[in-house]
């Protein structure tokens, strides 16, 4: 049975996101829900936007997750986000070779030719060093290796000892 088909004859067909305000106003436990629920999906949106290598749903996220920062009290990103995001924006103006690349997806790294395979430039440096701690090309100036500390640091997270 359809929510219409439920109703009786007189009532009224109220739309989704009509109920979900009244509840928000009338429930507080579903107002805490419902802002949990908009931050997921704002985060949802902000994943999306790196592996599909779309920089206006990047820069249209970011936009929007910058508020979240300062009611969570996250000091650095509330900080430094919003001058981030004012960079971004104005990449056209200061640097338009800049901005053409990464309107073409420059602004993360593809390791395959597969859709939705992009990957932040920071993950694939991560990437690249563990691959490098593993096959041994990775060494500090002192001859020690250097990706070992970083590695030992972060945790490689496969349940095997780097060192």
């Amino acid at each position: 049975m359809s929510y219409k088909e439920g109703l009786e004859s007189e009532a009224e067909v109220v739309s989704f996101s009509a109920w979900c305000l009244k509840k928000v106003t009338a429930v507080p436990q579903f107002h805490f829900w419902y802002l949990t629920f908009q931050l997921e999906l704002l985060l949802l949106v902000f994943v999306r936007s790196l592996p599909e290598a779309n920089f206006e749903l990047y820069i249209d996220a970011v936009s929007k997750i910058i508020p979240w920062f300062f009611g969570l009290d996250h000091t650095n990103s509330a900080r430094w986000l919003p001058i981030h995001l004012r960079d971004m924006c104005r990449l056209n103006d200061v640097a338009p070779d800049v901005a053409s690349q990464v309107k073409r997806g420059r602004f993360v790294v593809n390791k395959t030719s597969r859709n939705f395979s992009s990957i932040p430039i920071d993950h694939a440096h991560e990437q690249n060093n563990r691959v490098g701690e593993r096959g041994g090309w990775c060494w500090g100036v002192d001859g020690e290796s250097a990706c070992s500390s970083l590695v030992d640091g972060i945790g490689a997270g496969d349940g095997e000892n780097h060192q």
